[in-house]
């Protein structure tokens, strides 16, 4: 939802793709996306609509609150594993933040009785989710919001980029969904 204001937003974001695929108005485009859901138009409006901002830890606190509050509270309650849902996770740097953090909160409590953690992250642009499932990010991604201690134990170095290890990726799972 953008108020009237915003217009120009959406039609900086989209005209392009009027050109790409021949059509000659965002009327069109619109009709055109009624009309037909195989063509890669509407993933390409997505991407164009969407502002994917992201970055590791953000909100820092919540993670502290994560790991000293929550995780003892829902261990304590609950069978494991527990249920965490990652919402409109862009490239993957919150889900995977959150599985540091239950990384973390397992390494400073050993011997809590199966205490992991399984994260659905859902988004509803599908090449932001390949992009997040891919688990690997370049040097800038890297920057924002993240220790370079973290860096070392939680990534490994791989063609220029860095991959998420393993034990971090393995609890993630992503999935599309429209929050609306």
């Amino acid at each position: 939802v953008l108020g009237n204001n915003k217009h120009y937003l959406i039609s900086s974001r989209l005209t392009p793709l009027l050109a790409e695929f021949s059509l000659s108005s965002l009327s069109a485009l619109l009709e055109q996306l009624k009309k037909d859901r195989q063509s890669g138009l509407r993933e390409r409006v997505i991407d164009a609509m969407t502002t994917n901002e992201t970055s590791w830890f953000r909100d820092g606190g919540i993670f502290d609150i994560l790991k000293k509050t929550i995780l003892p509270e829902l261990i304590r309650s609950r069978t494991p594993p527990v249920g965490i849902w990652s919402a409109a996770c862009s490239s993957g740097q919150e889900p995977y933040s959150i599985s540091m953090a239950v990384q973390e909160f397992l390494a400073a409590n050993p011997g809590k009785p199966a205490g992991d953690a399984q994260i659905l992250a859902t988004d509803i642009s599908p090449s932001m989710l390949r992009q997040a499932a891919g688990a690997r990010y370049d040097s800038a991604a890297m920057a924002r919001g993240l220790s370079e201690e973290r860096k070392q134990r939680f990534f490994m170095p791989r063609a220029g980029l860095w991959e998420v290890r393993d034990e971090v990726k393995k609890r993630v799972r992503f999935r599309e969904l429209n929050l609306l």
